[in-house]
């Protein structure tokens, strides 16, 4: 376990880094009540070679896009959809960003179009 010190610490480099280095999008969420959140910074990013299995999963035009968990009022899941840059991914699979038992941020790997 980590400290508070040290936990408050990843905390907060986790959200800067996604505040500095990431694009405004949109959170659709499909199952009722089919809410739509804009997001001000997500980590948004296409998989590279070391990403196979990831690719795999997603196919070549998808995407691994990462939002923090402050953001959105419920937990993704599959099928629902991020706009960017008025393009459409589609969810296909949902990994927490846990650390100390606290979710810190989701990781979504989404399919294109």
């Amino acid at each position: 376990m980590l400290s508070g010190a040290i936990f408050n610490q990843f905390k907060d480099s986790f959200a800067l880094a996604i505040d500095t280095l990431g694009v405004p999008g949109e959170f659709h969420q499909t199952k009722p009540p089919s809410t739509v959140t804009p997001l001000a910074s997500i980590g948004f990013r296409t998989p590279g070679q070391k990403d196979e299995s990831i690719i795999n999963t997603i196919g070549v035009g998808g995407r691994i896009i990462t939002v923090k968990a402050a953001d959105l009022t419920v937990a993704p899941i599959k099928l629902d959809v991020v706009i960017v840059h008025g393009e459409r991914f589609t969810v296909e699979a949902v990994h927490a960003i846990d650390l100390n038992g606290t979710i810190l941020g989701w990781k979504l790997l989404c399919k294109g179009r």
